[in-house]
């Protein structure tokens, strides 16, 4: 609707004082043109308030969606206590065990939702997203087929659900980090196969990570080296040049010569979680195979972890940056 009354300000020369107004009760008044005040500016303006309305309509829908995701995740939670109390209460017939055993799965639980770096509520964080994504954009599609929509009302909605999806998945890969940061940078290299909506917001993947803390940094320089980092560099930058999905680079100054380094360091537990994250993935690959015969990615993703796993060996990495350093030397 928006989209609409924007072009419907620039195809008329005569334009009367009007609204629009969203599901929601927002609300934008629109300029008032005639054949002598219709200039470019009126309509640059108009199409920067309708923008900024439409905006906001996006951002609503993704908080309402991150909301709802995570009272997904304690709803989860809450079926799986009450499965557990039921086994408990079948198989135990003493109240005052019962009551300990509830207790103690309840207290287990509400820790696991808590630690929102733990495996488990990550692999259930995982889930519950790419099935928030997947019921998202086939309810579109459902909603196009059941209504008799004019193929511009078809694209508006399109556009809207594609713009409040790929942001509300911006935001989970970010949080999440891990190799979901590396799914989202390789989606958002493929804008032959994805929308513009998805290129562009998992694009904000390839320089937007946070970066980990200078003590945790250090601690794992010291953890490998097995020296103080002061006795290895004469000075250590504690801001990093750049964050990534694997690890973060800092600039250095070894302290034995004098030399110039860039220091690359993992991030911590990283090969753990993208471990976790390659099953997870491939699991999610699976169903989307079984729900969606056409997305079979299956091939294609299974080739692509077993190289990204390689990234976390760095002597790998070492080892090709010699050979191209020799390559170079040897070329002049």
């Amino acid at each position: 609707r928006v989209c609409h009354s924007c072009f419907a300000a620039r195809n008329t020369h005569s334009l009367g004082s009007a609204s629009t107004t969203d599901a929601s009760g927002a609300s934008l008044t629109m300029i008032q043109a005639s054949d002598d005040s219709h200039t470019s500016a009126d309509v640059d303006g108009l199409r920067e308030r309708l923008y900024a309305l439409e905006t906001s309509l996006v951002d609503r829908d993704v908080d309402s969606l991150m909301r709802t995701a995570t009272i997904t995740q304690y709803a989860l939670a809450g079926a799986m206590l009450l499965v557990l109390t039921a086994m408990i209460s079948f198989c135990v017939s003493s109240v005052w065990v019962r009551v300990a055993c509830t207790t103690l799965v309840g207290g287990g639980l509400a820790v696991l939702c808590a630690n929102r770096q733990g495996m488990i509520n990550r692999r259930v964080h995982v889930f519950v997203v790419a099935s928030f994504v997947y019921v998202s954009l086939k309810a579109a599609q459902l909603q196009t087929r059941r209504k008799h929509m004019s193929q511009d009302e078809e694209d508006r909605l399109w556009d809207h659900r594609y713009r409040v999806t790929s942001r509300y998945l911006f935001l989970h890969i970010k949080a999440l980090r891990g190799f979901w940061v590396k799914l989202g940078q390789y989606l958002s290299s493929r804008a032959d196969a994805l929308p513009e909506a998805f290129v562009s917001e998992l694009g904000r993947l390839q320089d937007a990570m946070p970066s980990e803390p200078f003590e945790a940094i250090k601690h794992a320089v010291e953890t490998e080296l097995k020296r103080p980092l002061n006795d290895l560099f004469a000075s250590f930058d504690k801001s990093p040049l750049a964050s990534a999905s694997i690890a973060q680079v800092h600039r250095a100054t070894l302290k034995q010569d004098g030399t110039k380094v860039v220091v690359k360091v993992q991030h911590a537990h990283i090969d753990r979680i993208m471990r976790q994250d390659v099953s997870d993935l491939s699991a999610i690959c699976w169903i989307v195979a079984k729900l969606e015969p056409r997305y079979d990615f299956r091939p294609v993703i299974s080739e692509w972890q077993r190289l990204a796993i390689k990234e976390l060996d760095f002597t790998i990495e070492g080892s090709n940056q010699r050979r191209a350093r020799e390559a170079l030397i040897k070329a002049n």
